[in-house]
């Protein structure tokens, strides 16, 4: 079983520089994370903004494999938000963490430790959500396209259900970062 605090431990140099970054405590940043040969490696880095950063599309190195994603939350914001999870689950992340700068913590949740029926509502998400993005592509290409508007209201739906169960599942990862 693949886990984000092996993976914070493997990662910890990166995640160390960005917590050393002058915005880190007001920029997310996002690592997305690759599993290659027993070993966790960094793919794609993405500063994003005050509260958010938008997921890599990027793939990781080459002969390794996505796996999860860590993201900074700064201003201590110590829970996952329903972008978090819709996002993980669209890419089928393993595990998600989060690293607050302020307090230099990480926190992650394993997937395949959640509930089934929560397992099951994030591979549902991420059904939805892959024909969402498929039809905003359309839309934006200007070929024909069914309205997508639907499909957002009812990920969203299912990621307020489960929010509060990932969040509950988040542990400290005892590494020194």
């Amino acid at each position: 079983m693949i886990e984000g605090c092996k993976a914070v431990k493997d990662l910890k140099d990166i995640i160390s520089s960005i917590f050393n970054k002058p915005d880190s405590e007001i920029i997310e940043y996002e690592i997305t994370v690759c599993h290659s040969n027993n070993k966790f490696i960094a793919g794609d880095i993405r500063r994003g903004e005050a509260g958010y950063v938008r997921p890599s599309l990027k793939k990781c190195p080459e002969g390794s494999k996505r796996v999860g994603t860590i993201h900074t939350h700064p201003f201590r914001a110590y829970k996952l938000s329903e972008n978090d999870i819709i996002n993980s689950a669209l890419f089928g992340d393993k595990f998600i963490c989060i690293a607050i700068p302020e307090d230099r913590k990480t926190l992650c949740v394993d997937v395949d430790k959640l509930k089934p029926d929560v397992r099951e509502k994030l591979r549902r998400i991420a059904k939805l959500e892959g024909k969402r993005v498929a039809e905003a592509i359309k839309k934006s290409l200007g070929n024909h396209y069914e309205p997508y508007e639907h499909l957002e209201k009812e990920i969203e739906k299912i990621a307020k259900e489960i929010l509060g169960n990932i969040n509950k599942n988040l542990k400290v990862c005892n590494v020194e970062i």
